[in-house]
This record gives structure tokens, C-alpha cells and sequence, in this order.
């Protein structure tokens, strides 16, 4: 990861794990579930069960029926800024923590009315208390009542006068800052912050992000949480380096949705989806060809001819630095892809790349605006981000390979319709 120069606390993360010849897509790293105890311990029956990590990001996912006003789909984009400020206060973003339903203004479509804020006692503000407070305590305890019994005069020490709500909602309890083009380096070093060209904040729940990234890299200071602790009335900020700001938002709200249709929809247009699905049948070496993560090198066969090769090349351009370079040759043969029949597990593959291929042609747009260049060039970023942050849901990447095939597939399509 690129070193940051900010006063914000940056989150680091490790490599995902090599891929296994035996393997499709690599394994993730394992969850600490000692740092998600630490982030919720009033979820510690769900975290200390047998369900296994996945089990539990589905036991966790957010159910979001009405998604306009939600804090969750309020990122915002900042150009040429400068990263000060370590914390934001809540009642910036007017979303409540308790995750009550919003009201649309008739002026604004990010308005909350009568928000509320539910806090609760935290374990660290247990051990806050005085001495005298705690005596007190002990004393109203040992009090007798009548018939020898023992009375407890006083309430729960809460840290507003709301009751004790355990498990709490899952709310906002972060602002995750990413970029992905460091600021230029000074010669000689800034006594200001530097100002870093873009940005993204994304509003996220620190147990659903630490859960949904596993390539998050430990503290290096001992008894440091991963995070830094959650405060009642401010958010506080962290800094994190991905790949590509393009998709990354998206991304962001799956983690915590895990509504595969809805990132989807949102990557690849609609009348490219509606082609696409349903599904069609995929071999399983195809998928291995197409799962690598990192720089595949290009099959001798080529799998796609020549003229369109470099129009292939030309999605290098549209996503900077993008490892998705794998080979469009799925069907294993040493003729083209185009020109021979592909077996029959492709066959519908082939009839919806060409189909797309068609439609696509039909529009008279540069290779810049040209939808299945920037869908592919988004689906690589897609890949790239998930790759970064180590996430390797099985299901997303299957739909997410076969979409990405049958794309670069059309691409060629459509290269040899155009030169007839």
C-alpha cells in the first residue's frame, strides 16, 4: 500500500492469500474473532457460535427496504482535500444510530426529520465510575428491606436516560475516507496536511466492515483495535488505499446488504443484465481461467482474433493499473473462439455475447462511451477491489466471472461486425 502522508489513523492490508492449483478462487484469511469481540461484545453469543464467518456476515447483513435517506448510500466525493480532521460529528450526516426510518423532504432527498440518537452504555464506560460512585453502589445493594430482603433503590447506570438495548443496532459508527491517487510528495515536507487530488467518504458500521474485509492487517501497536473505539456524538475517520474509487462504493453497501442483484445492477447496465440473465451454464475450467486475481498471461490461441485484440487492450485504459487482464479464451481450443462452435455448455454464452454484440452495434458511440468497454472496465475494478480487500464470496465471483466473459466476449463480436 502506498505510503499516506494525513493525520488520519490509516487502515493497512495484507495480500490476498496465493491461489492453489486445486483451487478456483483463493481462500480468504481468517477473521479474528477476538477484534469483532472487541468491536460488539453485545454480540457475543453470534461470535463465539459454531456458524461459521460467512454464516455470520449473513446473520449481520443489513435488511434495507428503503434505501433513499439511509446513511449507508450517503458516500461523498471530495476533490483536491486536504485530511485534517480525525473525527466528524453525527449530526452532520442527520442519520440517528438506532437506524429509524427517514422522511423524505419535498427540497431534499437526504433530509432526516426528528432524528433520534439511542446510546448506550458502552463496556469501556464501565470502568469509569469513581470510587464514591461505586461505593454507593455496594452500600444500596447491602441494604435490607423488609422481611430481609434486599432492595435495589437505584437504576441502571446508563449513559443517556434510554434503556439498555443489547444487542444495539447496527448503525453508523465510522467514516471510511479511501483514495486511490496519492497526493504529490513535497521536496520539502508540509507543515499542513497535503492534499490528496479525490476522495470518497463512505459511512460504515465497523463489525460489518471488519467481518467483510480479512485482509485488514492487525495493529502493529499491541492492544490496538483495528478500529479506532466508537464515540457518542462524533464519527471518527480512517484513511484506506484501494485500487479504483470506481465501484468501491458499491462494494461498500454489499458488504453490509450482501444484496449481490443490487451491486450488480449497478455495475453492468440494465439492458446488458436483462441479456445476461438468467445465468447461463459455465464449465468449471472456464472458471478457473477466469478466477485468477492476479496477471494471467494470454492463451497462444489467442481466443479472440487478431483485429479485435487491440481493442481488448484498450479496457488497460479505462481502468489505470488493473490486474483483471485475463485471457477471453474459455473454450480450451486452438482455433478461434469466433470462428469455431464452442461446446455445448457455452453454446448460450456464445448466442448471448453475439446478441449483445448486435444491440451494442447499433449505437453510435467512441470506444470511450461505448457501454461494454466501460461495463468490462468496471467489472475489472470490481475484481480488483475484491481482491484488495480479500473477499472471495464464491457466489459473487461466479456471476461476476461469467458477466465479465460474456462482456469481453461481446466486445470481440461486435469488433468483427464492425469490419464487415
Amino acid at each position: 500500500m502506498p505510503v499516506s502522508h494525513s493525520t488520519l489513523p490509516v487502515l493497512s492490508l495484507l495480500p490476498s492469500l496465493e491461489l492453489e492449483s486445486t483451487q478456483i478462487y483463493p481462500v480468504e484469511r481468517e477473521v479474528d474473532r477476538n477484534a469483532l469481540l472487541d468491536v460488539a461484545p453485545d454480540r457475543e453469543s453470534l461470535l463465539i457460535s459454531n456458524q461459521t464467518i460467512e454464516e455470520v456476515r449473513h446473520a449481520l447483513k443489513m435488511r434495507i427496504p428503503i434505501t433513499t435517506g439511509h446513511w449507508l448510500y450517503n458516500a461523498q466525493k471530495r476533490e483536491e482535500v486536504k485530511l485534517c480532521e480525525a473525527t466528524t460529528r453525527l449530526s452532520v450526516f442527520g442519520q440517528p444510530l438506532s437506524m429509524v426510518p427517514t422522511a423524505q423532504d419535498e427540497n431534499s432527498n437526504n433530509v432526516v426529520t426528528n432524528p433520534r440518537i439511542r446510546r448506550v452504555l458502552s463496556t469501556s464506560a464501565i470502568y469509569t465510575f469513581s470510587g464514591a460512585t461505586l461505593t454507593s453502589i455496594e452500600n444500596r445493594l447491602n441494604s435490607a428491606g423488609k422481611n430481609g430482603s434486599t432492595t435495589i433503590p437505584i437504576g441502571p447506570w446508563l449513559s443517556t436516560p434510554e434503556k439498555l438495548i443489547s444487542p444495539k443496532p447496527l448503525g453508523l459508527t465510522h467514516i471510511l475516507v479511501v483514495y486511490a491517487t496519492m497526493p504529490s510528495r513535497p521536496i520539502v515536507p508540509p507543515k499542513n496536511a497535503v492534499t490528496y487530488p479525490e476522495v470518497i467518504e463512505l459511512q460504515i458500521n465497523d463489525l460489518i466492515f471488519i467481518l467483510n474485509v480479512p485482509n485488514l492487517a492487525p495493529s502493529k501497536a499491541p492492544d490496538t483495535p483495528l478500529l479506532p473505539r466508537r464515540l457518542q456524538k462524533e464519527l471518527p475517520r480512517v484513511l484506506m488505499y484501494v485500487p479504483h474509487l470506481d465501484t468501491f462504493p458499491e462494494l461498500v453497501i454489499y458488504l453490509h446488504t450482501k444484496n449481490q442483484a443490487e451491486l450488480l445492477r449497478k455495475i453492468i447496465p440494465e439492458w446488458i443484465r436483462d441479456l445476461i440473465h438468467p445465468l447461463p451454464l459455465f464449465p468449471l475450467s472456464a472458471l478457473q481461467a477466469h478466477s485468477q486475481p492476479g496477471p494471467v498471461v494470454a492463451s497462444p490461441s489467442g481466443g479472440v482474433p487478431t483485429e479485435s485484440r487491440g481493442m481488448i487492450k484498450f479496457l488497460g485504459l479505462l481502468v489505470s493499473g488493473s490486474s483483471s487482464t485475463t485471457s477471453v479464451d474459455t473454450t480450451g481450443s486452438s482455433s478461434s473462439a469466433i470462428s469455431t462452435p464452442p461446446p455445448e455448455p457455452n453454446r448460450a454464452v456464445k448466442s448471448i455475447s453475439e446478441e449483445i454484440a448486435q444491440v451494442s452495434s447499433t449505437f453510435s458511440l467512441t470506444e470511450e462511451e461505448d457501454p461494454l468497454f466501460q461495463t468490462a472496465a468496471r467489472l475489472d475494478a470490481l475484481r480488483d477491489n475484491l481482491c484488495h480487500i480479500g473477499y472471495f464470496n464464491h457466489i459473487l465471483w461466479n456471476e461476476l466471472d461469467v458477466c465479465r466473459d460474456i462482456v469481453l466476449r461481446s466486445i470481440s463480436w461486435k469488433a468483427r461486425l464492425d469490419m464487415e
